[in-house]
């Protein structure tokens, strides 16, 4: 399991992941699990090549599913995860289906 440090709105109005990893270059090979992710080095965070693609809370899913596919690890948002322009309803979805996977 990997923490989530954040969980933001990009200028363009984007979702972005960003991991809690001591590594800038973390998830630098995401794209091989042809998903539609990326690894942005500037803003260490995961982040999808067309985000206009999904929805929010649907593209925290498939970041999650790229990060699971390709590296064998879960991401989990904590007590800790800072919250960047988020609606409270995507936080809300985010926060169920982490919860949700979590459980099950």
């Amino acid at each position: 399991m990997i923490a989530i440090e954040e969980i933001g709105l990009d200028d363009q109005g984007y979702l972005f992941v960003r991991p809690l990893t001591a590594a800038a270059d973390e998830f630098a090979y995401i794209y091989r699990a042809a998903m539609g992710i990326r690894w942005n080095t500037q803003l260490r965070a995961l982040h999808a090549y067309e985000p206009a693609r999904w929805a929010a809370t649907d593209l925290y899913k498939q970041i999650f599913a790229a990060v699971r596919s390709e590296y064998g690890v879960q991401l989990k948002v904590t007590p800790g995860t800072l919250w960047s322009r988020i609606p409270a309803d995507v936080r809300n979805s985010i926060q169920a289906f982490d919860f949700d996977t979590a459980a099950g």
